[in-house]
């Protein structure tokens, strides 16, 4: 039987993680299982991994949240192979979706016989990027063959989108060579293609995103989260305000539950709880006030109790525990369905790199979360801000479009969409801190984002 499972997904194109393959073997109906999950896979997916599975051995929430995407176990170790696994898995999804759009590039090393002032295409992972003397950007293409330079110059039409790309994105580059340069035409990127809401159930039920509490920190916002709370529970604001409280079914908390320890140099100074565990405790007693009825899912962030390295398990569960039973551990990133609607939950650490590109990001950080779905990949940087666990897949890689990206960590609230997909960023339960202050960055903090889904206009809520 084990055998002819192996078969079935190696004849489909797919390699199966070990702990995959033991979920699918332990259940009742294995056969099923695997027909279920070769069925839902995406193209761009290599190697099935647990969290494929799990939707189909168990159910993890009620009918209504569906978990599409979720990290639940690791198989990195910091390797020089495994990093070569893992880019060449994020260039094959990436190049993959690039060429569902009809495009179609060379291998690189075959440049070299194309006559001078041929046109050519090529589609490869950015390994660097300067700027020359005169103020046209140089990018060094590489694929599975080799690499090749391109320059694109400041009278190009797509300059202006070539001053945000960054290292390790996978572009195509239609161009024409120049010796042993490319002069780009036209810059290609994985992008997204317009979106249209088509399976969302409507129904009159409100979704609450939240993110950045930061409980255990001496600028946790108590009195304004209490005043959130008593307003979930009808306790105040007026009567359209009640009555719209009364339509939350849902929260999602997009990490940074607690402020953690250890996370910044003298952090223990600006700590009322200096202990991790009781950092929980007191956040799980907030929790214990949302009414029953509201079912809660929380992804971590860079604060919480669990590895740095993106992508990040869901909290342990000694600390799952602690929580009310309506509350649903998620991985960071991951991918949930609520009544039809996709919801891609990720914190958002990737957004400082991005942001560095952009006047006035912070200010406005659903521009910035634009520029994830447009790279189609929620942290295209190695080596910068953000620590990145070579999985054997690349499982930030944005394969599936959502209906809602949702992130945090910077602090700030925005709403905003992009090619019909809704951006959130929930702001922040956390008054400025020291290293804000130093940095210039201005919080918005005791806000909400509240989206019914019978109209799915997201509504910035503020509790100041």
């Amino acid at each position: 039987m084990s055998s002819e499972i192996l078969r079935r997904f190696l004849e489909n194109g797919f390699q199966l993680h070990p702990e995959a393959f033991r979920l699918i073997c332990s259940h009742k109906s294995p056969e099923k299982v695997a027909e279920c999950v070769i069925a839902s896979l995406d193209p761009s997916v290599l190697v099935v991994q647990p969290e494929h599975v799990y939707p189909f051995i168990q159910e993890k929430s009620g009918d209504d949240i569906k978990i599409l995407e979720n990290f639940t176990s690791s198989s990195s170790n910091a390797s020089v192979e495994n990093f070569h696994r893992y880019f060449l898995s994020r260039y094959e999804k990436l190049k993959r979706i690039i060429e569902q759009r009809g495009i179609r590039g060379r291998e690189i090393s075959t440049i070299k016989r194309v006559p001078r002032g041929s046109e050519v295409t090529v589609i490869g992972m950015i390994n660097e990027i300067k700027e020359t003397s005169s103020g046209n950007i140089l990018i060094e293409l590489e694929d599975k063959s080799g690499a090749v330079t391109a320059v694109i110059t400041r009278e190009s039409e797509c300059f202006e989108r070539a001053k945000l790309l960054v290292r390790d994105e996978v572009v195509a580059l239609r161009a024409i060579k120049q010796n042993d340069l490319l002069i780009a035409t036209e810059l290609i990127e994985p992008d997204v293609r317009v979106h249209r809401l088509r399976n969302v159930q409507k129904v009159n039920s409100g979704i609450l995103f939240l993110s950045d509490i930061h409980v255990g920190s001496n600028t946790f916002l108590r009195e304004k989260w209490e005043k959130l709370i008593s307003w979930i529970n009808g306790e105040n604001g007026n009567e359209s305000q009640r009555a719209l409280a009364e339509r939350i079914e849902y929260i999602i908390v997009a990490g940074d539950l607690v402020d953690g320890i250890g996370i910044y140099p003298n952090q223990d100074k600006e700590l009322e709880i200096i202990d991790i565990y009781q950092q929980y405790e007191a956040a799980a007693e907030l929790f214990e006030r949302i009414p029953g009825r509201i079912k809660i899912v929380v992804s971590p962030g860079n604060h919480d109790a669990v590895r740095q390295a993106e992508p990040q398990p869901p909290l342990p569960e000694e600390i799952q525990k602690l929580f009310p039973k309506n509350t649903i551990f998620v991985s960071n990133p991951s991918m949930i369905e609520i009544h039809g609607l996709k919801i891609l939950i990720y914190h958002g650490r990737s957004l400082d790199d991005i942001a560095s590109l952009i006047p006035g990001a912070y200010r406005n950080p659903h521009v910035v979360m634009a520029e994830l779905l447009k790279k189609r990949h929620l942290s295209p940087i190695y080596g910068e801000k953000v620590p990145l666990a070579p999985e054997e897949e690349d499982l930030l890689v944005i394969s599936e479009t959502p209906d809602v990206l949702h992130c945090g960590h910077v602090h700030t609230v925005g709403v905003g969409s992009y090619r019909g997909i809704y951006l959130i960023n929930s702001g922040t339960w956390q008054d400025q801190t020291e290293f804000q202050k130093r940095m210039n960055i201005i919080p918005t903090p005791a806000t909400a984002v509240f989206m019914n889904l019978q109209d799915l206009s997201p509504k910035i809520l503020r509790f100041v």
